[in-house]
């Protein structure tokens, strides 16, 4: 009884603190919006990822996504996390970006504020009127940035919920410019989208995936460590970035992830699938190694997993008092070296996998000892919040760099 009472009070904390945070961060993006209105007239794409460092096959499903957008279709990617439906979207652009005037790339997770952010990166701020709805939002974004355009592109990655939003959006986009999504969810032919359901590897893909990048590698070990990851491509990819950098003969991973799956496999989990606990024993070996390597990395990895996971501005952990800007560098490189972390434009991006287990780990009081990530992050948040006011009692709207700090 007493153990529940803990587990209880633990979860309203929990609560309780999210709630403030959330709070702080809408303070936060008030002020800093102030500061992103000056057109750029050269500005032809919008948010693009990066060319993607390790992919490997979906040549068929590329095609099929490229046929179907040129005959006017909306496509929703689909299937389960993890099995590599953004990395899909990305290679898509990247092979095919010059077919289009204008391409933007969308999280769904804050897809008004990122209109609104839109609108002012192109010079519409003026327009915008005080709390807009979405309907104005995309018809702002249609006429005076699109211009109903074909040769638009609009790629809204990972919805997680259909929302009022979400709907109105893709009914005002629909048939006027093109539109890729990726979600988890499915029934989008309930909307009018062609829906595409992206796989997890088949065995001869993953074996091809690992030799591609493993080449030192034993066939036999290669099979092995593709069936224990269930052939998921993301897991494959973490693993292969962490063989990489700690340069571990292949035998010797397989035996730790056997050693760390044995755990966590005995947990019942009801939110975790089995490919979740795949994915959950893959990074536990990357916490574990990030743990000796770097306890402040691994309490700014912990802030991250309660953060919009599109778009962390890294200036947000100057504000952390733990790390200067030379360790702050340090920590950013390892994390991305583990591939739990990508940077791009002085944002950092997280998946949101990722996310779910570092706050797993964080409920259950299992990922740094002796420190709370969510507290780090309300003291940041209120250090952040005290600036911008700074900056704008003085009139330096010129210094303010812009801020993404959203709560899920």
């Amino acid at each position: 009884m007493d153990e529940l009472s803990t587990v209880m009070d633990s979860k309203l904390t929990l609560k309780a603190d999210m709630c403030q945070i959330d709070e702080l961060s809408n303070k936060v993006d008030q002020l800093s919006m102030e500061s992103k209105s000056v057109k750029d007239t050269t500005k032809r794409h919008w948010n693009l990822p990066e060319p993607v460092s390790i992919f490997f096959g979906r040549e068929s499903l590329i095609e099929s996504i490229h046929l179907k957008l040129q005959q006017n279709q909306t496509i929703a990617l689909s299937e389960m996390g993890g099995v590599g439906k953004t990395q899909t979207a990305a290679k898509f652009v990247q092979m095919h970006k010059d077919e289009y005037q204008k391409i933007f790339w969308i999280s769904a997770v804050s897809l008004k504020k990122s209109l609104s952010e839109i609108l002012c990166a192109f010079g519409c701020k003026q327009l915008i009127p005080d709390e807009p709805s979405m309907e104005t939002l995309t018809f702002i974004f249609l006429s005076k940035i699109c211009e109903g355009s074909k040769k638009s592109l609009v790629v809204l990655d990972d919805f997680t919920e259909v929302i009022k939003d979400v709907t109105s959006f893709i009914r005002n986009m629909k048939e006027k410019i093109s539109l890729l999504l990726t979600s988890q969810l499915k029934d989008w032919e309930d909307y009018g989208l062609i829906q595409i359901a992206v796989p997890c590897f088949q065995e001869q893909e993953s074996i091809g995936f690992l030799q591609n990048e493993l080449s030192a590698a034993s066939q036999h070990e290669i099979s092995i460590l593709g069936n224990r990851l269930q052939s998921l491509p993301l897991a494959l990819h973490q693993a292969i970035c962490y063989i990489k950098k700690h340069k571990v003969p292949l035998h010797k991973y397989i035996e730790q992830f056997e050693a760390c799956r044995e755990s966590v496999l005995g947990m019942k989990i009801n939110s975790f699938t089995e490919y979740d606990k795949t994915l959950l024993t893959v990074w536990d070996l990357a916490f574990a190694k990030i743990r000796v390597e770097s306890k402040n990395a691994l309490l700014i990895l912990g802030m991250m997993a309660f953060m919009d996971n599109r778009k962390i501005n890294k200036n947000t952990f100057s504000y952390f008092d733990k790390v200067d800007e030379f360790e702050l560098n340090e920590i950013i490189s390892l994390l991305c070296q583990y591939s739990l972390v990508n940077e791009r434009n002085d944002c950092l991006e997280i998946h949101s996998l990722v996310q779910k287990v570092i706050r797993y780990r964080i409920e259950q009081n299992q990922f740094v000892e002796g420190e709370c990530p969510l507290t780090l992050l309300e003291v940041v948040l209120l250090k952040i919040e005290v600036s911008f006011k700074d900056l704008f009692a003085n009139g330096d709207h010129e210094d303010l760099w812009y801020i993404h700090v959203f709560r899920l």
